[in-house]
Parts: structure tokens; C-alpha cells; sequence
């Protein structure tokens, strides 16, 4: 135990000594939790610029202007009396969408006959485009059931059972788990263990350079530091400190940002427990392929987008090739964000998820045998 509390205590002592280390395992962590949520944080897209060519100018054309502006999502920005003038301001970013309202628009319309309304959408931004898309369908349909009901009234059919000729056959959609359909509930919340992933796999890599440095090497503690007990010590001071960093990072920031939040901490830290293990002891392994600590964080920030895809919040896990989704099984970050996700948003306790915490405790295994081989193997070349 005597070495444990020593590797445990000389860990701490490098942390505080290493600018790397505390720009990583410090600062990081801090600067991170406010940089990242800021741009999600009305959740969802409202009252996006649109741009109508009114050619009919009715007052049909007028109540489809009112309907619109409406919408949650999309607001009348300008009226335009040609397409080319709409269109080139679209391109220019001054609305997201142009929406021609035709010339014959009011007479099909109270003919009854099917009206085509064109609409150029900026698809550059795909919750933004699939905003405005449905505010505009909303409001041609309620004007569309509007008109409906009218006519029904005209040939004698009271209010009320005309509106129920419009109803039949609705659904009745219950969105579950996001039911703002945003960016911030499904993808923060992965984010965030991400973020504590790579911290950590570059943090505790930083810290581990000492071990395999030639002068440490030379050292009489360097036959303690090669042991699976100093190796233990070390990831055991990564566990307690990171384990603070989940309580800020799964129960204060969500409480913060309006976020969900799982229904037991408790569950969610032992639940990561192996996931800081495991990053902790494969950061140890990346630091001896690595070697100088710029090179681990050149070599750790570019990873972070393909294991946030590979992790299957981004795009399902059922698309990708099997080999893909068998690589991504041996990265803590795949079951680690599924895991949380299924506590945090779905009311899952530590016993469902078991099978994702038995394969974070395997990965785990898996790194610590893996870092330990190497830092014997350091121990051998000096030998």
C-alpha cells in the first residue's frame, strides 16, 4: 500500500509542477464546460428570416403572410415583388428561405384546386432547414384546413362537425427523451464525457512522459514506478480527481443548462469509475508510442470528432460498416457516452446498463495490462 499512497501523492506533485498537465487536466476541463454549450443554448431555432415573393398580393396570399409570421419557427422578413431580387438575397445570407407565392394562388385555392408554392431552402444548416420547412408546411395546412372548413360551412355543415372533418385521422405524436428536437439534449450531454475522455487520455499521458524519460529512468525509484501497484497509485489519483470533474460535469452543468440529469449521481460516478480507469491507463500506453507531450496533444485533439461519430450519437451505429462498429467497442467513449446517455435521459439505473459497465471494466483491464507491459518493457531496455 506503501508504494500506492506514493504513486497517489507523486502524481499530485507532478500535476502541480507540469504547465501541460495543468492547462489539460485543469484548465481544459473549465474552459471546455463554458466554450462548448454557448452556441446551443436556445436550444432550438426560432423565427428564422423568410423571404416571400408575393406575384398574387390577395388577400389569400395576405392570410398565408399572417399564418407564417405566425410560426414559432419562421418569421416574414421581407416581401419581394420578383424572384431573381428574393433569391440573390438568400444567397447572401439574408434569409434562410424564399417561398413564391403564385399569381393564380387565391383563385386555386378557393376553387379548390391543388396551388404549387415553390420554396428555395438553404439546406447549409440542417436544423435550421428543417425548422423553417415545417413552419411553413404548418401554416399552408392550417390555411389549407381553413379554407376546407369554409367551404364546408357554405353547404350548410355547422362549425364544430366541420372542424371534426378536418381532424380525422390526425396523429398524435408524443416526442420522447427530446421533445425539443434539439442539438443541446442529444449532443452536450455526449460531449461532455467526451470531453472528459480526451482530458484525460492527454492529461494522464502528459504525466506518465516522466516514466519513460531516459534520467528517470536512471533513478532508484524508477524500480517502484515499474510496478502494476505504482501504476495503480497513478490511475487511482486520476479516478478521485475526475471524479469531482463528473459531479461538475453531470450534475452541475445540466442543472446549469437546463439539461437532463440522471436520477442517482451515485449511479453515474460508479458507472464512470472503470471509464477514468481505463482512459487513465490507455493515456499512460499512448504516452510511450507518443513520446514528447506536444506530440500527444498534436496526436489526442484531432481524435475527438471521429470517437464522438463513433460513439453512434452523431450517426447510427446500425450504418456503419462492421468493422467500424467493432473498432469503436474498444474506445471507453463508445460505452461510456451510451451508458450516461441511457441514465441521464431515459431513467436507466446502474443495474441496466451493466453490460456497457462490464465492457468499460474490460477495457479498463484491458489498458492497465496494456500500459503496465509497457512500462516494464521501459524497464527491461535499461536493464
Amino acid at each position: 500500500m506503501k508504494i500506492v499512497f506514493r504513486a497517489f501523492a507523486e502524481e499530485c506533485q507532478t500535476l502541480i509542477h507540469s504547465l501541460a498537465a495543468l492547462t489539460l487536466l485543469v484548465m481544459g476541463i473549465v474552459f471546455y464546460s463554458v466554450l462548448y454549450p454557448q452556441p446551443y443554448l436556445h436550444q432550438v431555432p426560432q423565427k428564422l428570416p423568410l423571404l416571400v415573393v408575393d406575384r398574387d398580393r390577395s388577400t389569400t396570399s395576405r392570410t398565408l403572410l399572417r399564418l407564417l409570421d405566425s410560426t414559432e419557427g419562421v418569421r416574414v422578413a421581407a416581401v419581394y415583388g420578383n424572384a431573381p431580387l428574393a433569391l440573390a438575397d438568400v444567397r447572401d445570407g439574408r434569409g434562410q428561405a424564399a417561398l413564391i407565392i403564385p399569381d393564380d394562388f387565391e383563385r386555386n385555392v378557393l376553387r379548390g384546386a391543388p396551388s404549387i408554392l415553390p420554396v428555395y431552402l438553404d439546406a447549409g444548416y440542417l436544423l435550421p432547414y428543417r425548422v423553417i420547412y415545417r413552419g411553413i408546411k404548418l401554416a399552408a395546412e392550417n390555411m389549407g384546413a381553413g379554407v376546407r372548413v369554409q367551404q364546408l360551412e357554405a353547404r350548410g355543415i355547422p362549425e364544430k362537425p366541420a372542424l371534426a372533418l378536418q381532424l380525422r385521422g390526425q396523429f398524435d405524436v408524443r416526442t420522447l427523451y427530446n421533445p425539443a428536437g434539439s442539438y443541446a439534449l442529444s449532443i452536450i450531454p455526449a460531449v461532455f464525457i467526451l470531453i472528459l475522455q480526451q482530458t484525460l487520455l492527454m492529461g494522464s499521458a502528459v504525466l506518465a512522459e516522466r516514466l519513460y524519460r531516459p534520467d528517470y529512468a536512471r533513478k532508484p525509484s524508477f524500480r517502484h514506478a515499474s510496478s502494476a501497484r505504482y501504476l495503480a497509485g497513478r490511475l487511482l489519483f486520476l479516478c478521485c480527481l475526475y471524479t469531482v470533474y463528473a459531479v461538475y460535469y453531470t450534475w452541475l452543468l445540466p442543472m446549469v443548462y437546463d439539461l437532463p440529469r440522471a436520477a442517482s449521481t451515485g449511479d453515474v460516478l460508479l458507472f464512470l469509475l472503470p471509464f477514468f480507469w481505463a482512459c487513465g491507463a490507455a493515456g499512460t500506453a499512448f504516452a510511450r508510442l507518443i513520446g514528447k507531450p506536444e506530440y500527444v496533444m498534436m496526436a489526442g485533439l484531432p481524435s475527438s470528432i471521429p470517437f464522438l461519430f463513433l460513439s453512434g450519437v452523431v450517426w447510427p451505429p446500425e450504418l456503419m460498416p462492421a468493422a467500424v462498429r467493432a473498432l469503436a467497442q474498444i474506445l471507453p467513449s463508445t460505452p461510456g457516452i451510451t451508458g450516461y446517455l441511457l441514465l441521464s435521459q431515459r431513467g436507466a439505473t446502474l443495474f441496466d446498463v451493466l453490460p456497457l459497465w462490464g465492457q468499460l471494466w474490460g477495457l479498463a483491464l484491458l489498458f492497465f495490462g496494456l500500459a503496465w507491459l509497457l512500462i516494464r518493457l521501459r524497464a527491461g531496455d535499461r536493464a
